[in-house]
Parts: C-alpha cells; structure tokens; sequence
C-alpha cells in the first residue's frame, strides 16, 4: 500500500511513522493555552503590553478616544481574556476529558466509516492529483486504527449508540 505524502512516496506504516512524529513534536492546544494563560496572568506583562499597545494606538490613530481612557479599557479587556483561562486543576482534566470523549467516538466502527468516506471525498474533490496505492479507504482506515490504538483501554468502546 502506497501514497503520496508531500512529495514522498510512502507505504502504510511509514505515513503512521511520519504522521506520529509530527503530532509528538507539536504541543497539544491544552500545553498552549496552559502557556498563554501563565503568560498573561503576569501583572507585569499585562502592563508592558497595555501601555505599548496605548502609544501604539496614539500614534497611529491620534483622534481615537476612549473612555475613561486607553490603559483602563485595554485593562479591562486583558482581565476578560485571563478571566477565560481554566483554574489550574480545570486546566488539567479538560485534557484527559476531550482524549475519552474522542476515544468513546473513535472506537466505534459507523462513526469511523462515516468520517473516513467523508475525507476520502473530501481529499477527492480538494485535492483530485493525491493518489492512494490501492485507494483512500484502505489507507485512513489503517490510520484510523493506529489512532485508535494510542487510546486508554478504558475508554475504547464505552460509548454505546
């Protein structure tokens, strides 16, 4: 089995191969927010960014007016932002929560077989010059196995349709 993977030509095994050494050399969306909740949550920070922004903003646009004034509207828009980001023990289960949920749904074989139709006709339309070697199917169900793998036994199949 063979297809094209940017402009290499790869069998099964090694796309599972390159596509687990993509996702291992990325942060997860959780390790980013995690980052950028701690980043903004530093007085300091906030304050630097608030008062370059300001002279910024009075630079490029002198008649812009705020009220009561720049610093407390951008402050009070910082707060909100930081206001969003999970407590620290929420920050850790949201995770482990999303990871069983995509499990549950992942383990069972009509939802695979109806997403795996759906991007082959996707890949079809979008992208008519990528080849499969034998066709699509095959190929992202394979993938969608090894995925499924990387799951927790205890979450595999717990969700009954």
């Amino acid at each position: 089995m063979q297809f094209d993977w940017g402009n290499k030509r790869l069998g099964i095994a090694e796309a599972a191969a390159e596509a687990d050494q993509t996702v291992k050399g990325s942060p997860s969306p959780a390790d980013i927010e995690k980052l950028i909740c701690e980043y903004a949550s530093q007085k300091a920070i906030e304050d630097e960014v608030v008062e370059e922004v300001c002279t910024v903003i009075a630079e490029k646009f002198p008649g812009m007016e705020f009220s009561p004034d720049c610093k407390t509207v951008l402050e009070s828009y910082w707060d909100k932002a930081v206001g969003m980001c999970p407590k620290l023990g929420e920050a850790a289960s949201i995770p482990g929560k999303i990871e069983k949920l995509v499990c549950e749904l992942a383990s069972q074989k009509q939802i695979e077989n109806r997403a795996v139709g759906e991007v082959c006709a996707l890949i079809k339309e979008n992208f008519p010059s990528m080849k499969f070697d034998p066709e699509c199917k095959p190929v992202l169900e394979a993938l969608w196995e090894k995925v499924v793998a990387m799951c927790p036994k205890d979450a595999v199949n717990e969700l009954v349709v």
